[in-house]
């Protein structure tokens, strides 16, 4: 999508999801989630995705992308 990337994903219904700091407003029922970022520059940058469930456990993935 140009300068903005979809992150979609599948995690426990109940967790929290932050994708760069903000977080995935809509998880759906069976933990599917989809979420654009905000608009990226030129080159390379990285996109941190963090969950945590509802028992307190934190897992965080990050993934390069580039931009041109």
């Amino acid at each position: 999508h140009g300068h903005v990337i979809e992150v979609k994903g599948k995690t426990d219904p109940a967790a929290r999801v932050m994708v760069n700091g903000q977080e995935v407003p809509l998880i759906r029922p069976d933990g599917r989630f989809s979420f654009f970022t905000r608009p990226l520059p030129n080159g390379e940058s990285v996109i941190t995705i963090t969950a945590q469930n509802a028992k307190g456990g934190v897992r965080t993935q990050q993934k390069k992308v580039v931009v041109e």
